[in-house]
């Protein structure tokens, strides 16, 4: 399985290839959050995906260790071609403090596109059916609902997988069917509803009679203090309510008092340029801060005309670019030329890049040159122009690794 590290506290243009559609564990993304711990102390980790066709996101079963927190990537999120958004949230003490976007992009299947139903309603009809047939006391509910999970997979049709036909089980995890909040909703509401319809109570037998009253005994003496009992598990967190009202506008504070006057300015200057006509050419006088200097120009003599130029050669066709850069198929050795403000992906991740020589196109000293690869299985040997230099020391690409880099003013970064 290949692995993609990323530092969790960038985002914004960092764009994640998940593989190609339909690809289940091919690809294993690792979060680094050891700067969300020192910026914000230890918290959870929360990861959504929303693909290319998603009207909404769904949460991701991520594992952690130490600080790095890690997405495996299946068939689920593989299901749609395309370009998608990933996001990484970070509670501390159950509050968001720190939220992370990152750009996904799945490649076109070639064993054919995978299909999931919209089974979610029914299936969650079922299990609440299934919780109020069973006769438990509450601190059983949550049990009952992993039980019924692994017990009752969804069914769900597809048109291919892997060239294969029919029907294949997948788990409400599989598909993105519950999140955590969604999980802990149904929960209280099948709790909620059980409870109410008194399918945990047994049935009530006849009142019996009133048996004569005993002779009262004597008093016994008094018994040692039990021992303190262990502490209950805590319950489930509750939903969270709507948003209050806006409160009323606050009265206009008072006016703050007048600043001191600034000093006069001395930074800028515009030069003033003077030009006279004269009989046999012009005066220049140009004045500015540091006096007037004067120049005579003298009328010429015509001259012949110039021989018209000969044409030039037809320039080479322009390469077509994709919506969000330029995308290059090829691995192993590569030379490439990068233009100026094109982000260049590298799109071959199962073989990856050995030997990587890159030049630069002409521009502006401002204008940025951007490319992703990722290296082979042998590492990678990364050639820049000797104009470049890195911002720190240069770096020692690892293998099966996916990079970024960006050059701006002849400073290159890497991560």
């Amino acid at each position: 399985m290949k692995e993609i590290k990323l530092n969790a506290i960038s985002s914004g243009t960092r764009l994640v290839p998940l593989g190609r559609q339909g690809e289940n564990e091919a690809i294993k993304i690792i979060f680094d959050v050891s700067r969300l711990i020192a910026e914000y102390g230890e918290g959870v980790a929360v990861v959504t995906h929303m693909r290319s066709k998603d009207s909404a996101p769904y949460v991701k079963v991520t594992e952690r260790d130490g600080v790095n927190v890690t997405w495996n990537v299946n068939d689920t999120d593989t299901l749609f071609e395309g370009s998608g958004k990933a996001n990484l949230m970070w509670n501390v003490n159950g509050v968001t403090v720190k939220t992370i976007d990152f750009d996904t992009y799945v490649f076109p299947s070639i064993s054919g596109i995978v299909t999931v139903p919209d089974n979610l309603q029914s299936w969650y009809n079922e299990m609440l059916e299934y919780i109020n047939s069973v006769a438990v006391d509450d601190s059983k509910i949550e049990d009952i609902v992993l039980e019924y999970l692994e017990e009752h997979p969804i069914e769900a049709p597809v048109t291919s997988v892997n060239n294969k036909t029919g029907a294949v089980n997948l788990t409400s995890a599989d598909v993105g069917a519950l999140s955590e909040n969604e999980l802990t909703a149904a929960i209280n509401t099948a709790l909620a509803q059980a409870v109410a319809s008194g399918d945990f109570k047994g049935d009530k037998g006849d009142k019996g009679d009133k048996g004569d009253q005993g002779i009262q005994g004597e008093k016994g003496e008094k018994g040692d203090t039990g021992a303190t009992g262990a502490q209950g598990i805590q319950g489930i967190q509750g939903i969270q309510g709507e948003q209050g009202l806006k409160g009323d506008k606050g009265d206009k504070g008072d006016t703050g008092a007048n600043g001191t006057n600034g000093t006069d300015g001395t930074d800028g200057y515009s030069p003033i340029v003077t030009v006279t006509q004269t009989s046999t050419g012009h005066t220049v006088s140009i004045t500015d801060k540091e006096g007037t200097e004067t120049f005579n120009v003298l009328n010429g003599v015509n001259g012949q005309d110039g021989q018209n130029g000969a044409d030039g050669q037809d320039g080479q066709d322009g390469q077509d670019l994709i919506h969000m850069g330029e995308t290059v198929t090829n691995s192993g050795v590569v030379t490439k030329e990068l233009s100026p403000n094109v982000f260049c992906l590298f799109s071959d991740t199962q073989t990856g890049i050995s030997d990587l020589t890159l030049t630069l196109a002409s521009g502006n000293f401002y204008d940025e040159y951007m490319c992703a690869f990722t290296t082979s299985a042998s590492g990678c040997n990364l050639s820049l122009p000797n104009t470049v230099s890195y911002i720190g020391s240069a770096p020692t690409l690892e293998a099966n690794t996916y990079y970024e880099l960006s050059i701006v003013n002849n400073k290159a970064v890497i991560a």
